[in-house]
């Protein structure tokens, strides 16, 4: 089961872990950390070598220039947090686009070896 909620953008963490405020409606929000759902982008904390720390800061400036400080629709696909206490969910930016397509689409799924 999915459920569609009204959010803003706090902070982005990486190309694929964000900060909302999620508006639950009656004038009551709940921030949470979203992760991505279907989709992996490089890492920026610990990556597994330098270019995969490069190809993860560039998805994580290309999403903030995307989502950060704008409202956005979320789509959850879980009904609690998973192991990191992140919820699973899509993000549909204002003009209709889902995040997840534009960062495959912008070659920002992670490689399953950065190493070069």
């Amino acid at each position: 089961m999915n459920y569609e909620y009204n959010a803003y953008i706090t902070r982005v963490i990486d190309g694929d872990t964000f900060e909302a405020n999620i508006d639950l409606g009656f004038n009551v929000s709940f921030k949470a950390i979203l992760r991505l759902k279907d989709i992996d982008t490089p890492e920026t904390w610990r990556p597994s070598c330098d270019a995969e720390r490069k190809h993860g800061e560039a998805a994580t400036r290309f999403v903030e220039s995307l989502i950060l400080g704008q409202n956005v629709k979320i789509v959850t696909y879980k009904a609690g947090a998973g192991i990191y206490g992140r919820f699973t969910a899509d993000i549909i930016i204002e003009d209709g686009r889902n995040l997840r397509n534009l960062l495959i689409d912008g070659g920002f799924k992670k490689k399953i070896n950065m190493r070069i």
